[in-house]
């Protein structure tokens, strides 16, 4: 299997206190692209973290409602993204395609959106920081590293053979996004 494609939207990133208070990043919208060329698409850099110790973080996978009912964006939600569906309001929250064997047609083509109801892929995550504190001073760099593993997609589907081609919300939609989120951990603070 080999991948040609692979984006998904992190939002919402906020990071919690040894005190429990929570800092809130505003307007946090990232668009990772691993298949992309430039390497500043597959990270996302934080900056102006206040100064102190956080013991979690959490995120959202995928785009929140306000934002996909809103209208034109620019930046990570620009339509000139590729993630967006024209003909049914909303961001493709993950975008997984390439070639493998084991399909008909030796291609797949994943496109999971769907932001509210029983279909919806957005889910928000957390990774506890508390073995791994990440204590910032004024004008210091960390590096949080999270793990994914895509081939996680199709932990409980049927398989490749089967499920090679999703354009639309659906049960299996949000699965397999849902196995892809869970798949995703911390693996190191730097």
């Amino acid at each position: 299997m080999t991948f040609t494609t692979l984006k998904f939207y992190v939002s919402n990133i906020k990071l919690q206190k040894a005190d429990g208070s929570w800092w809130v990043e505003p307007n946090s919208y990232y668009l990772i692209c691993n298949s992309c060329q430039d390497a500043s698409d597959k990270y996302i850099m934080v900056n102006d973290i206040p100064a102190g110790e956080y013991v979690a973080m959490e995120y959202t996978m995928g785009v929140d409602s306000i934002m996909n009912v809103s209208g034109a964006h620019t930046g990570a939600l620009s339509f000139a993204n590729g993630m967006f569906w024209d003909w049914n309001t909303g961001y493709i929250m993950m975008k997984a395609e390439g070639k493998s064997p084991n399909s008909p047609n030796g291609n797949f083509q994943l496109h999971f959106g769907g932001f509210q109801g029983e279909y919806n892929v957005v889910t928000t995550k957390k990774a506890d920081l508390s073995n791994n504190k990440l204590s910032l001073s004024n004008g210091g760099t960390k590096t949080v590293t999270l793990r994914a593993n895509p081939a996680k997609l199709w932990h409980s589907s049927e398989g490749l053979s089967k499920v090679y081609i999703i354009h639309n919300e659906g049960a299996v939609a949000k699965q397999m996004s849902s196995d892809f989120y869970n798949g995703i951990y911390l693996k190191s603070v730097e």
